[in-house]
């Protein structure tokens, strides 16, 4: 069994038949760079697929992903150099974000801001800056953080805004605004950058977690 993406254009919203899999059917995020997906499962298994033309058949690959501890990985997004995550440890500490180079070799870790109780979630990288999604438990909320890293040691909170539904299983952008996976609905929700609400976006199958944009297509998990 495998997670299959699903590919629609991003003018007409009409989808395009996708062979790009995933070798696995526990990914629970995904980004894309370069004709290359990658995927990651809560465990640290990392997947990537790609194809060298549109007619080749996608090549998969797996690898892990070098962990700071114990824990698992929440999601995944790059910031061109990098691999970067959310890695939440069994420990009671902090989360963390990973940076891994693309064979899954940790670079370095840093650590969550001081004080937040949320449990990070999926991210995305715009403009210098990270967009995470944070589930609170008490009382259930779901809230966008807008993170810089000014220091390799230094996780330092820009804004944030809250978010209706609680049912976000995915966050990418493009370039100017940001795409969320609402599993309540089955939708994909964008807004702008300060939390206003620009448009939703029915989808006719049930949408697993996961999204990513790569300027003509948006692709999400099915």
């Amino acid at each position: 069994m495998a997670t299959s993406l699903g590919i629609y254009y991003t003018e007409s919203d009409t989808s395009i038949e996708s062979t790009y899999k995933f070798a696995t059917t526990t990914c629970i995020d995904f980004t894309w760079k370069r004709r290359v997906f990658y995927g990651v499962t809560k465990d640290g298994v990392a997947c990537s697929v790609t194809k060298t033309n549109e007619t080749s058949q996608p090549e998969t690959r797996t690898f892990t992903l070098t962990l700071p501890s114990a824990g698992t990985v929440r999601g995944i997004t790059h910031n061109r150099d990098f691999l970067v995550g959310v890695h939440h440890p069994t420990a009671a500490t902090a989360d963390r974000f990973c940076y891994w180079d693309y064979s899954g070799n940790l670079i370095f870790s840093i650590p969550n801001r001081p004080g937040n109780v949320g449990i990070y979630e999926q991210l995305t990288f715009l403009r210098h800056h990270y967009y995470v999604v944070t589930l609170g438990t008490s009382p259930a909320t779901c809230s966008v953080y807008k993170i810089a890293h000014s220091t390799a040691t230094s996780a330092d909170l820009v804004n944030e805004f809250n978010l209706a539904d609680k049912d976000i299983v995915g966050v990418t952008n493009d370039g100017h605004s940001l795409w969320f996976v609402n599993q309540n609905g089955n939708t994909l929700d964008n807004f702008s950058t300060t939390g206003t609400l620009i448009r939703k976006q029915t989808f006719p199958k049930s949408l697993l977690p996961g999204v990513a944009f790569n300027r003509r297509y948006k692709i999400v998990s099915i």
